[in-house]
């Protein structure tokens, strides 16, 4: 006797694997399938599938299964990864040779997972068969749209209403569509009698356009967030709207409609259903007669204005609430404006660094230095090391400890794209195919200059969608709006703090390059062009100088760090590299200085210069204190202090005496620095020498 399995639901889109009859007694080696001439035995799945059993699966088929697919380029589309909770779309697809399907999760998911969580197979994305259907042209390829005749039903699903949105004359534009269980979808007529069950780029307008034209100017009208509560408020004699798609929907165009009217909306009794109807509030300020927000009282959580007349709500009881509501005003609405949070809901994480102690994700930076001191050089070294992995300085470049590479973008206003910034790049090692660069931005078809912040929300998109870690704004005074005075603190911040935002949204670090004023003297932070917002904003501060004592020296130090230990100065010379268009100057690293950055930006000297009392008087206190052996540098210099020596004179009774600074080698960081008189060793080298006696 036959048991049959339960045959599966057919649901429209899905294909369903042939039916089988397990047979009671048959050898396991064989099965019964199903045919259009009655059952068959096969062999079970020993048998070799022919090339007309075969199903070869195409570009479309994967995109069919994929959502949020948006093109980006010929044979190329992006879509969000169903293995994991994607927010970005970070799933590339490509079409490759002899179309071959190609799949990359850029948030680390593995290709084998994707597919299974397609309901594919690895093999179903390699060509199986050479077809037209399968060769064809990537540019040529194009998601199906689902064309069918209106339907009463959809699998389970069941149409209970529709809903049409006509334009001014009553011609059908689209259509909502309720059904139960509680769903909605939007469709448009196909022109053949028939539905696309995609809105696409009609023209979006308010729910019974033609009816609020209408209507008395002289009364209210109701907006809603749910065609349903529109039927409801028709019914009891109220001219009512609302807008396609609910909650956070309302466009500006919207608002046009509403002109002279007074208006009163109706929010749903959720947190998105309030934000809702404060968006449409504020976006009828100056439009509307007049604006109110009335939240019926009763309902419950979720509950809307077809609730509340179910549960006895009347037109004369509404009439009275709205007559009690006073009129919103902008001021109410602004405590709500607030970005507050509550600590204990913010996760601590971790400082990111693109490089240690100097760059980290997420946030804005500030350098600074003279014309000439190779600041430009330093900005195009990073990015060249982390579009290539390499370690950062004074590291090789190579891949030794290499790093994930990553994209990078450059703004800038100074250089020349082929003569200058392509070859000091491509001498600096960098992975041009990385290297994204911004120099305008084109508004409606006219290159205008890039002014910030004011393109800032441009810059976050461009940002998301290249997927770019680290940004270089040099200089970053050329891209400041000309409505804003750099000079001038408050404006300063308007401008930094939009671009922080942008860094702290996207995750990339962005590096400002500015030059040094002309001032003398004082710390270090004041010497940059511009307000002092520009480093009060920014999270780490780095300054670069000359060597005091050699001019073809620079030195990258610190000025101050937010976010961590102030990282020790790096010195570097600059040297040449031979490229295609000739040599090119590069940074070539020296490594660790005990320089600061006070004494690198030619801080003031005195005009006659300390006392040669004062200065022979700290050679001999440097004498007494380094008579024991070599002394670690801070202990120096606070004991020279105690004596009533100052930093200046303590730095050139230093040059006077001869010491020398170093680190001993081999110790991580923060090692401290050593310093010693000419003829005296080490505590290291001296430690050696004794195991070796």
């Amino acid at each position: 006797m036959e048991r049959l399995t339960s045959p599966p639901l057919r649901t429209p889109g899905i294909r369903v694997r042939e039916r089988r009859y397990c047979v009671a007694g048959k050898p396991k080696g064989g099965r019964k399938v199903k045919t259009k001439n009655g059952p068959r035995d096969v062999a079970a799945s020993r048998r070799p599938r022919t090339s007309k059993q075969s199903k070869t699966t195409t570009i479309e088929d994967v995109l069919q299964l994929l959502s949020g697919v948006r093109r980006t380029g010929k044979g190329q589309w992006e879509a969000k990864c169903p293995c994991h909770d994607d927010q970005r779309a970070s799933l590339s697809i490509g079409l490759g040779d002899e179309g071959r399907i190609l799949l990359n999760c850029h948030a680390g998911c593995t290709v084998e997972d994707v597919v299974r969580a397609l309901g594919l197979k690895l093999s179903d994305l390699m060509p199986h068969v050479t077809t037209p259907q399968r060769l064809r042209t990537a540019s040529s390829v194009k998601v199906r749209r689902k064309v069918t005749p209106e339907p009463s039903t959809n699998g389970h699903r069941k149409i209970v209403a529709t809903y049409d949105y006509t334009d001014a004359d009553g011609e059908l534009l689209y259509q909502v569509v309720r059904y139960a269980p509680k769903d909605f979808r939007q469709r448009r007529p196909n022109g053949s009698g028939g539905w696309l069950n995609q809105v696409g780029d009609v023209r979006r307008v308010l729910y019974r356009l033609p009816e609020l034209r209408d209507a008395d100017p002289k009364k209210s009208v109701f907006v809603v967030e749910g065609e349903k509560d529109v039927e409801t408020l028709r019914a009891a004699g109220f001219a009512a709207t609302c807008n396609v798609g609910g909650a956070g929907k309302w466009r500006p165009e919207y608002s046009e409609e509403l002109k002279g009217r007074k208006v009163v909306i109706l929010p749903d009794n959720d947190d998105p259903g309030r934000r809702h109807g404060e968006q449409i509030a504020q976006s009828l300020q100056g439009i509307a007669r007049s604006v109110r927000i009335l939240e019926l009282p009763g309902l419950p959580e979720k509950g809307d204005a077809s609730d509340w007349f179910a549960a006895g709500g009347t037109r004369a009881k509404l009439l009275a609430l709205v007559k009690e509501c006073p009129p919103w005003t902008l001021a109410e609405s602004r405590a709500d404006e607030f970005d507050a949070c509550t600590l204990n809901d913010v996760e601590a994480r971790k400082v990111r660094w693109l490089w240690n102690e100097r760059v980290a994700c997420g946030m804005f930076h500030d350098w600074s230095g003279d014309p000439g001191g190779g600041k430009s050089l330093v900005l195009m070294d990073f990015l060249a090391r982390l579009t290539q992995g390499w370690p950062m300085a004074p590291g090789p470049r190579s891949k030794i400890g290499s790093r994930k590479p990553v994209n990078v973008l450059l703004l800038t206003g100074e250089e020349a794209l082929a003569e200058t910034l392509r070859p000091r790049m491509e001498a600096a090692g960098a992975d041009l195919k990385r290297v994204k660069v911004i120099q305008s931005f084109r508004d409606n078809g006219t290159d205008v200059p890039i002014s910030l912040p004011e393109h800032c929300p441009q810059l976050e998109a461009f940002i998301e969608r290249h997927r770019i870690g680290c940004v270089g704004i040099d200089p970053l005074m050329s891209f400041m709006s000309r409505d804003l005075d750099s000079h001038a603190d408050a404006d300063a911040r308007v401008a930094l703090t939009a671009l922080a935002k942008v860094a702290e949204r996207t995750g990339a670090a962005i590096v400002g390059i500015r030059h040094l004023n002309k001032k003398s003297g004082g710390s270090p932070i004041y010497r940059s062009g511009g307000s002092i917002a520009f480093a009060a904003v920014a999270r780490v501060v780095m300054m670069i100088g000359r060597d005091p004592e050699d001019d073809d020296v620079r030195v990258f130090a610190a000025v101050k760090s937010n976010v961590g230990r102030e990282p020790e100065s790096l010195a570097y010379r600059i040297g040449t590299k031979q490229t295609s268009v000739g040599e090119m100057p590069i940074v070539e690293w020296i490594g660790p200085t005990e320089l600061r950055a006070d004494k690198v930006i030619d801080l003031p000297r005195r005009k006659h210069g300390p006392e040669p009392l004062l200065t022979d008087k700290a050679v001999e206190v440097l004498r007494e204190l380094l008579a024991d052996g070599p002394m670690k540098s801070k202990e120096l210099e606070a004991a020279a202090a105690e004596q009533g020596i100052s930093r200046g004179t303590y730095d050139l009774a230093r040059k006077k005496l001869g010491v020398a600074g170093a680190k001993e080698p081999g110790v991580p960081p923060p090692s401290p620095w050593w310093t010693k008189e000419p003829g005296q060793v080490w505590p290291w080298e001296k430690s050696k020498k004794q195991k070796t006696t």
